[in-house]
């Protein structure tokens, strides 16, 4: 376990099977120790199986995924984590996780936020069986309209959305989300969606 991880780390690659990067345990996500600034490209390459990532803030680079699960990388575990993108610009090829060919993921317990139209929190392709639950996506500023929040391509499968919260702020222009979920179709079982609140438009 990494109990403690450099405020000033950029980038890693993530190639040792069960790797645990942990910071000190705190049961809100905003309320991490620990902050990883992407300043080169994805903050995390994820290459092998079991690999668990909780506990911090991280902030995203403009035009890049911060975290990036190649194939074949199974059964990880994302926790607690607080994605800020405040203050970021735009752009939508700004995303949180793009994951190929990868199954068995728990994401939990985590908060995204953004101020300014991003891409998509996640975009998984020929991806399954990822279950995404108690995590809230938050747009903070009016006048944003965040396009997507997930993306599945192709044989993206058996996925769950589950006990998940989407709200955008107020005032004269309020913020929405234009697409919670695009590229899923009404086949195959690609995604499951359950008991989420949506505050805004969607």
């Amino acid at each position: 376990v990494i109990a403690q991880v450099a405020s000033s780390l950029t980038w890693l690659a993530i190639n040792v099977p069960g790797c645990r990067i942990v910071g000190p345990p705190r049961a809100h996500p905003k309320a991490g120790l620990v902050t990883v600034t992407a300043a080169i490209d994805a903050a995390y390459t994820i290459s092998v199986d079991d690999v668990e990532i909780g506990h911090h803030t991280l902030i995203p680079l403009t035009a890049k995924n911060t975290l990036d699960v190649a194939s074949g990388a199974d059964r990880g575990h994302l926790h607690h984590l607080y994605w800020n993108a405040a203050g970021i610009a735009t752009s939508t090829a700004t995303e949180f996780l793009n994951g190929t060919t990868c199954v068995d993921w728990l994401v939990d317990h985590c908060v995204f936020y953004v101020d300014d139209e991003q891409g998509d929190v996640f975009t998984l392709t020929s991806s399954q069986r990822w279950t995404v639950e108690f995590c809230d996506f938050l747009v903070g500023l009016t006048g944003v309209a965040w396009a997507s929040v997930f993306t599945f391509v192709t044989s993206a499968l058996g996925n769950k959305i589950r006990w998940c919260s989407f709200q955008s702020c107020g005032g004269a222009t309020p913020a929405v989300f234009t697409n919670l979920i695009t590229g899923a179709t009404d086949v195959n079982s690609q995604v499951m969606v359950t008991d989420c609140r949506v505050d805004g438009t969607a």
